[in-house]
């Protein structure tokens, strides 16, 4: 993002919070909540570790009846651990209220009012985004509180599938026209997926663990208008070839990255790979970014693999990371501007094709 659209937003935001005294003191419940939980987690495991280390520090130390200060340190330790117990349990309250979704939903309640923020992402695309073949932009809720959805299983077999993502209008969604063909953007339900397996150690004590996944995908859906259905299911994709005697261009560095599911012998393929289009694949910098083809409409698509993190929905707000009202303000503008990133560079694949 340039220096011009950082200034926007960071204005915007500012204008969206400190003008609003009822999401200011939502803010700073939730980060007293917050602030709270991370003091008297410290506690509790201090605490938690002390009461022992303490009595069998004391123990071998002091000249003392050995038995009567057995009694009085495990009496210590007792007391010590009880204390770190209890401050373990003030965290997990106060954790649960930080973590309240009626605060999210307060939050985007406000947020969402008047369509404050859907007014920033209009205002935002029409500023920095938009040209003269775009028009008629707009942002479609559904979803005000963002979804994980959680799966217990290994996120590789999804992912061998890679099945592109429908909207069927239960993603918030970004809708224009582009040389009068209507075109839609939108980030499906970040996916979960916990894996377990087992250790067991040198005495035959057995230990489960999982391993975590999230999987986000994004994709960019344009109105057809060039193809026929013959060309439905044809599509480039950013792996290695699969197998021998696939359609190559005269583009090395095409070559290299992609592959377009259509035999060497296939004219779908040389009509589909304009030169704008090769050129825009080669030289393109965005991460996973994963095909762009037809599927009655022209499409792109993108993955994302990572362990501990994840995209939301768009224009879809909750308050994880927020500590204070400057991590609220910056969380608006990197989602904003994450939100735009993504459908700025899937569009440009889809509109290539034209």
């Amino acid at each position: 993002m340039n220096v011009d659209g950082k200034e926007f937003l960071v204005n915007k935001t500012n204008d969206i919070v400190d003008n609003n005294p009822k999401l200011i003191s939502i803010i700073k419940e939730i980060s007293k909540y917050k602030k709270y939980a991370l003091i008297s987690l410290v506690i509790g495991l201090f605490f938690v570790i002390l009461g022992p280390v303490a009595a069998v520090y004391f123990y071998s130390t002091w000249q003392v009846s050995k038995s009567f200060l057995w009694l009085l340190l495990i009496v210590f330790a007792i007391i010590i651990v009880v204390l770190g117990v209890c401050a373990l349990a003030i965290y997990m309250s106060f954790n649960r209220k930080a973590k309240n979704q009626k605060l999210d939903q307060a939050v985007t309640d406000i947020l969402y009012e008047n369509k404050s923020i859907q007014s920033v992402y209009g205002e935002f695309y029409y500023k920095f985004i938009d040209d003269e073949k775009t028009d008629n932009f707009e942002i479609k809720i559904v979803r005000r509180i963002p979804k994980v959805e959680v799966y217990e299983s290994s996120y590789k077999n999804w992912l061998s599938k890679r099945v592109l993502a429908i909207n069927n209008n239960t993603q918030n969604s970004f809708h224009f026209t582009y040389k009068d063909k209507k075109v839609s953007f939108f980030i499906k339900n970040p996916k979960k997926f916990i894996e377990y397996y087992y250790s067991t150690d040198s005495k035959g004590n057995t230990t489960r663990h999982e391993k975590i996944n999230f999987i986000s995908n994004a994709a960019v859906f344009m109105e057809n208008t060039k193809f026929d259905e013959s060309y439905n299911g044809l599509r480039v994709v950013q792996e290695k070839d699969p197998k021998k005697g696939l359609f190559q261009t005269d583009s090395i560095e095409f070559n290299k990255r992609f592959y377009i599911n259509a035999n060497d012998n296939d004219l779908r393929a040389a009509k589909f790979l304009s030169p704008r289009l090769i050129e825009k694949l080669s030289s393109i910098e965005v991460q996973n970014i994963y095909s762009v083809g037809i599927e009655n409409e022209i499409y792109a698509d993108w993955f994302q693999v990572k362990k501990n993190s994840y995209v939301h929905d768009v224009c879809a707000f909750d308050t994880h990371s927020v500590y204070s009202i400057a991590s609220f303000k910056k969380m608006l503008i990197d989602k904003i501007t994450q939100d735009f990133y993504l459908f700025e560079h899937l569009f440009n694949c889809v509109r290539a094709v034209y």
